[in-house]
């Protein structure tokens, strides 16, 4: 039980926002870190299991005038960096234990990968389109020990 009360580590993510590529399209965020904590009582005491949903957690804007857009969303790594809270060695947590989707469009999540999946699309507008993000991270006791995991996420909206 020692090590169940030390799992409380913060997950934090940055993330790299591709945008402006013409001068019709563009694409800003609201933050570029989201962190997801961990409390102890997340964790299902029989099996170690944990998942913790940020609702709302990122807002996307996005402009493009000239044409309907696509928004893609990928991992820039196969697997979360790790600064150990307790010495433990890298447990290697693959991307996909981080999900996120846009509530607004879709109720499935979509769990990263390092190949580009489409997360929404919509209109061409002149105004100013909003994007809410909710993100999912999955953490297990056996297999993701105390510590701070980190990963970059990168959104690329283009006019197909």
């Amino acid at each position: 039980m020692k090590r169940y009360a030390q799992l409380a580590g913060i997950a934090v993510w940055s993330f790299l926002i591709v945008g402006s590529l013409f001068a019709a399209l563009t694409l800003t965020t609201s933050t570029n870190s989201v962190s997801i904590p961990f409390a102890t009582t997340d964790y299902n005491a029989s099996t170690g299991v944990a998942q913790v949903t940020r609702t709302s957690a990122q807002t996307l804007t996005i402009i493009s005038d000239k044409k309907t857009w696509t928004l893609s969303v990928r991992a820039m790594t196969s697997t979360f960096s790790f600064t150990p809270s307790l010495g433990d060695p890298n447990p290697n947590k693959p991307a996909a234990d981080l999900a996120v989707r846009n509530p607004a469009t879709s109720s499935t999540f979509v769990a990263l990968t390092t190949s580009d999946q489409v997360l929404s699309t919509g209109p061409k507008s002149a105004s100013a389109q909003t994007v809410n993000l909710d993100y999912r991270l999955n953490s297990n006791l056996s297999t993701n020990p105390p510590g701070t995991y980190t990963i970059s996420v990168i959104y690329t909206l283009t006019n197909p």
